[in-house]
């Protein structure tokens, strides 16, 4: 699994090298589980605002 995951980030972030979070790193809420590690919602910006702007 942990393979997948590597290959799949890597694409990832190869594919959208300007991945940013859409809001305030403060704003992310905790997944409630003492299993799994993560956040409720994930919210990203694939590309740049200005970027985005030119294409509308």
């Amino acid at each position: 699994m942990a393979l997948a995951v590597g290959i799949a980030l890597r694409a990832l972030f190869g594919a959208f090298p300007d991945l940013a979070l859409a809001v305030p790193e403060s704003e992310l809420v905790p997944q409630a589980s003492f299993i799994a590690h993560g956040y409720q919602r994930l919210p990203v910006i694939l590309r740049p605002a200005e970027v985005v702007a030119a294409a509308v």
